[in-house]
């Protein structure tokens, strides 16, 4: 089997698949984007909805007013579908789920930047 078999093979298994896929450079980038996201007026306003009757909230937020002082502070590692190679592309957003935890406390679900 070739890799393009494979992707469509894969592919007809998963009713939702994505065609791409991305990922932070390091943990310090995923620290600070999430750092701001949970920070920001927007994030404070769905955290606040944990205290309700909500179990989990997503915080959704264009990073346009965050500022990095460092190289690339504003790429991810891409891969796309029809290419098994990785490579940089620029983002302006990231989206974060938290869940309520059954004591006080909240979880951090899962942190990604979008394009």
């Amino acid at each position: 089997m070739n890799t393009q078999q494979a992707k469509n093979a894969f592919g007809s298994f998963i009713d939702n698949s994505k065609d791409n896929s991305g990922s932070f450079l390091d943990v310090q980038q995923a620290v600070v984007v999430g750092w701001f996201l949970l920070n920001s007026d927007e994030g404070q306003v769905e955290l606040a909805k944990l205290d309700g009757a909500s179990n989990r909230v997503k915080i959704s937020k264009s990073l346009d007013r965050l500022e990095f002082v460092r190289e690339n502070a504003f790429k991810m590692n891409f891969a796309s579908k029809d290419s098994d190679i990785t490579h940089l592309e620029d983002f302006s957003q990231a989206v974060m789920i938290v869940d309520k935890l059954p004591m006080d406390g909240i979880h951090v679900q899962t942190l990604y930047p979008v394009r």
